[in-house]
């Protein structure tokens, strides 16, 4: 048999495997660890990784510090037709939430959102005198009711809030740091 012979088949069967078969497969997930080993595991900082393709669930990808989870059939995946694209999509998500476990003070996020449910301010209580809108003025005032009234729903909904949004800025700076760390491609 000779290469062009090899090369076709190859390809033949690069047609045969389906997409949902690959992104399930466990040599896809092993493929996504190695990434992960080599842009954390570089700094001592590793996390295992999980996935799971599952189009019909909106998860993306997420961490808690030890373990990387991935829905490989994520909304930002299922948006590309070509699967070189999904996968690249996939490389990018493990690259963030590599960020975050090299990046992210976990135990600071859990003390805000402790402190949120407590109904409080972390670190500390902004003063009124420190906005100068009236509009911020009041919206501190009605959260301050809220943190007053106890109100366990209440305050999980707050809680939820203000950790998005602060996951929101933190993404930034995590991005940031990465593009700093890793110019190009982490693979």
């Amino acid at each position: 048999m000779n290469i062009q012979q090899i090369k076709r088949l190859i390809a033949d069967e690069k047609t045969k495997i389906g997409e949902g078969e690959l992104f399930s497969s466990p040599s896809y997930r092993n493929y996504l660890q190695n990434i992960a080993d080599n842009v954390s595991g570089k700094y001592g900082r590793g996390a295992f990784v999980q996935t799971e393709y599952a189009p019909d669930i909106d998860d993306t990808a997420s961490t808690d510090n030890f373990t990387i989870k991935i829905n490989t059939a994520n909304i930002l995946a299922r948006s590309f037709r070509k699967m070189s694209h999904k996968n690249l999509s996939n490389i990018g998500l493990i690259g963030h939430e590599c960020g975050h476990v090299l990046f992210s003070d976990f135990s600071v996020a859990k003390r805000f959102q402790q402190a949120v449910l407590n109904g409080k301010f972390y670190p500390k209580k902004p003063a009124a005198k420190d906005f100068r809108s009236k509009t911020y003025k009041n919206n501190l005032a009605e959260i301050l009711k809220v943190f007053d009234e106890q109100n366990p729903a209440k305050l999980k909904v707050i809680s939820k809030i203000a950790l998005y949004l602060s996951n929101v800025v933190e993404d930034g700076y995590i991005e940031r740091l990465m593009k700093a760390k890793f110019p190009g491609s982490i693979c």
